[in-house]
């Protein structure tokens, strides 16, 4: 017969104090605070009484990013606990999993997790924000509008300690770069405007935050034409050897019925090996009078990437 325990931890090994939330998985010392000073909660009992709806509110209304299932994990640990008599519950130092992971198996040592979120601004206009949170850390972060860059630096400055190692270590034969296991960020840094379609220069153009300068007509089709780079082209020359792509979304949302209309997609079109910068096109595009929110994204298949995002938040089409 097989005994399985919620909360991970070991039946008589030792008595431990009921106000530990530490020894729920997914609780720091830090997290253990914030639910005592803005909940009450001192007790796995307290904690077991509440519900993820409650948590989560309260969470999101300090800014703070925990996943629900990560919530509700926490309340089946404490419902354990709670339900336990004391005495059969181990130390909090024996709160390590009961069985040992196998050589050579993957296992996580840091978990992140990140939200895209939007609301009504001045104007009916919609304005983004992206936050994180280190969950073994509990820490936090956030910055307006869709950021990719600075999240992806946030997170490896968060696991900068614990693979310092690896970066220090000799490349073995046996193991894949170093370099490999970084994303590679695609920077998006301008969209620009043709018309007609195939015309040899542009009738205006836009870079993220700041509007088109320059006014598109509605009784022609015209082309839209992204700017991006790479991050790092060192690592995609380094794997010449995969089959690496790129590929670009187009989106229009107007602004006067809140209708968001897909333009359509360029590629897979194939990266070259050491190559920084690239364009990606989307020909034929037609558009009604009125004006627009462009939301362009551009992702990389085939290497750990960020994904870049570009919005325009005033495109004029008459």
């Amino acid at each position: 017969m097989t005994t399985s325990f919620a909360s991970g931890i070991p039946p008589g090994s030792g008595a431990m104090k009921q106000d530990d939330l530490t020894v729920i998985k997914g609780i720091g010392p830090a997290r253990q605070r914030w639910l005592k000073e803005v909940l009450g909660v001192h007790t796995w009992k307290d904690l077991a009484a509440l519900s993820a709806d409650e948590i989560e509110a309260r969470l999101k209304t300090e800014g703070q990013v925990v996943s629900r299932n990560e919530i509700e994990r926490w309340l089946a640990q404490a419902r354990d606990l709670a339900a336990r008599p004391i005495e059969e519950i181990g130390p909090a130092e024996t709160k390590e999993p009961l069985v040992a992971a196998i050589d050579g198996e993957w296992k996580p040592f840091a978990s992140f997790v990140v939200e895209f979120q939007a609301r009504q601004g001045a104007g009916r206009q919609e304005v983004h924000r992206t936050t994180v949170h280190h969950m073994e850390a509990d820490r936090s972060e956030r910055w307006p509008g869709i950021e990719t860059t600075q999240l992806c630096q946030w997170m490896l400055d968060q696991i900068s300690e614990h693979i310092r190692p690896e970066l220090e270590a000799e490349p073995s034969a046996e193991t894949e770069p170093v370099a490999a296991s970084y994303p590679v960020s695609v920077e998006m840094t301008r969209v620009q405007a043709f018309q007609p379609a195939d015309a040899d220069m542009p009738v205006g153009r836009g870079e993220a935050g700041e509007p088109f300068l320059g006014i598109v007509r509605s009784d022609q089709p015209f082309a839209l034409q992204i700017s991006f780079t790479l991050s790092r082209p060192a690592v995609v020359a380094e794997l010449a050897d995969r089959q690496i792509t790129y590929r670009a979304q187009f989106h229009a949302h107007s602004l006067s019925t809140g209708v968001t209309t897909h333009l359509g997609d360029v590629g897979p079109l194939p990266v070259v090996a050491g190559k920084r910068s690239y364009t990606a096109a989307l020909p034929a595009v037609s558009l009604g009078p009125g004006m627009y929110r462009l939301q362009i994204v551009a992702s990389l298949q085939g290497i750990p990437s960020t994904v870049g995002y570009l919005e325009v938040p005033l495109f004029q089409v008459v």
